[in-house]
């Protein structure tokens, strides 16, 4: 059954340029959420991937894929207790990596998919202003913060991203139960809204 859909658009902050448009749709499967998403990156190098999140009823993620349309190649993350199978395809050619689980706060972030990484991002507990920690895979961390004072409902969050040693700072705004509204990078200067 579907539950919600809805478009967001992303802009370069130095010139206001659509740079990529991600439409997507979420459906009670009957044991959970799956989130599906059409990103497609426009220019001269564009492309559009198809990406499948597939979340328990809390929101936490449990499984998924990013496919690149017309090509061979597809990444795919599944959470096996406590570990995530991660499997690069390209062609017949398949490549698999284990990453151990090091944190119960986990998101996916891959290449492309603008709504799937935050979608957590509804199973946050609101009356928690601390900072608290993510495993981002297949690699990296994160640091959250909700910040006190958010107006008419919405929530206000600081992110810091760290993949590599490459820091990227963001500020996600939500709704009340989680749904992101906004997102505005520091580094990348990348501004995105729900449409």
């Amino acid at each position: 059954m579907q539950k919600e859909k809805g478009t967001y658009i992303a802009k370069a902050g130095s010139n206001g340029a659509c740079v990529i448009i991600d439409e997507y749709t979420v459906f009670d499967n009957g044991q959970g959420f799956t989130i599906s998403s059409q990103n497609t990156v426009l220019g001269e190098y564009g492309f559009s991937q198809n990406a499948e999140l597939f979340t328990d009823y809390n929101w936490t993620p449990k499984k998924m894929s990013v496919k690149v349309q017309n090509s061979d190649r597809e990444f795919l993350g599944d959470i096996n207790g406590d570990k995530v199978i991660l499997k690069n395809i390209i062609k017949e050619t398949v490549e698999e990596k284990v990453v151990p689980l090091i944190n119960k706060n986990i998101m996916f972030l891959f290449s492309g998919a603008i709504v799937l990484p935050f979608i957590w991002l509804r199973s946050y507990d609101f009356n928690n202003y601390d900072r608290t920690q993510y495993q981002i895979i297949p690699h990296g961390t994160s640091e959250v913060q909700q910040l006190k004072g958010s107006a008419n409902g919405s929530r206000t969050f600081n992110i810091q991203i760290n993949i590599g040693g490459q820091i990227d700072m963001i500020r996600i705004e939500t709704d009340n139960i989680g749904k992101m509204l906004s997102f505005e990078s520091q580094t990348t200067k990348l501004i995105i809204k729900l449409n």
